[in-house]
């Protein structure tokens, strides 16, 4: 009978022994479970104070590719141009058509030009020349701009539309017809005159 009472306490100690023991491990658990939280965290802060930095890097530089904005006085001085072959509609045709060209461009909206123009037209003249005047603004995107030129000479008046592609210089700049049924583009290089006042030897 002692025996057997013995061997009971014995056993509540045992299982109060375990009892014990499994406490003390969960809470090293939860313990570990806590510094992984801090840990991710921590992490998460560091992350987001990066991301917050490189935005803020990123609105203080000056050079941003397409944020830098052109304006009028970008395009200021005489350009030249040898536009390759291209198309234009004539008659529900399409006829091939090259030009060589030179224009002045104001720095303030307003440019002028002459051109001969070649026209695969059977029984018309080959070459003829052309001369023009027109405006041109930039465009909302602040690396384009659109122009709208007026053929004076021959008559009748002729009005075209362009898009133009600036260098932030102005040294260079891409044309091409924005009309139905015109299919020609160019690079007009400046030749002479000057940017937002500075003279262009």
């Amino acid at each position: 009978m002692q025996h057997v009472v013995h061997n009971r306490a014995t056993i509540r100690v045992a299982d109060r022994t375990d009892l014990s023991d499994r406490v003390t491990v969960d809470e090293v658990n939860l313990d570990r479970f806590h510094n992984r939280i801090r840990k991710v965290c921590a992490l998460g802060r560091t992350w987001l104070a990066l991301v917050a930095a490189s935005v803020g890097l990123y609105l203080v530089l000056p050079d941003r590719g397409l944020a830098q904005s052109i304006t009028l006085g970008t395009l200021k001085g005489t350009y030249i141009s040898a536009q390759p072959v291209g198309y234009i509609t004539i008659n529900g045709n399409l006829t091939l058509i090259s030009e060589a060209d030179v224009a002045t461009f104001f720095g303030n909206g307003t440019l002028s030009g002459m051109a001969t123009v070649a026209l695969a037209i059977p029984g018309a003249p080959e070459n003829f020349r052309v001369t023009y005047t027109g405006t041109y603004k930039v465009n909302p995107d602040g690396v384009s701009m659109s122009a709208i030129v007026t053929i004076t000479n021959p008559p009748p008046a002729i009005i075209d539309h362009f898009d133009l592609y600036p260098t932030l210089d102005g040294s260079s700049f891409a044309i091409i017809p924005t009309d139905p049924g015109v299919f020609q583009s160019a690079i007009y290089t400046r030749s002479s005159g000057e940017r937002d006042g500075e003279k262009i030897r």
